[in-house]
């Protein structure tokens, strides 16, 4: 995935879940994140994960979503550690920030 830049996350908290903060450009409107693989190029950031229980995408930069509030642009099932992205057509190219919690 282009752009990615695995941020600062809580890796193993009290309760423990995994909260994660994942900085990327988008490629495309629809396609996958799978946040147990995800690496810094040194290192996988979060291997631990194996199934997302709640996760959420927000733009980077100055640009609207053309969806409504209510629709998320994230899509997950807690059987994996994969989250999708459904995003307009015109942030196809945006800077965004995915926050997942994980378990």
């Amino acid at each position: 995935m282009a752009g990615v830049n695995v941020g600062k996350g809580v890796a193993q908290p009290q309760n423990g879940f995994v909260d994660g903060v994942v900085s990327f450009t988008t490629e495309a409107t629809t396609y996958s994140i799978n946040v147990s693989t995800l690496t810094d190029g040194t290192s996988t950031s979060f291997p631990n994960v194996t199934s997302v229980i709640h996760a959420e995408v927000s733009v980077n930069s100055g640009a609207a979503l053309t969806t409504a509030p209510s629709l998320a642009i994230a899509s997950w099932t807690t059987t994996d550690a994969v989250v999708k992205v459904s995003c307009p057509a015109g942030l196809s190219t945006a800077s965004m920030s995915l926050r997942f919690v994980g378990k």
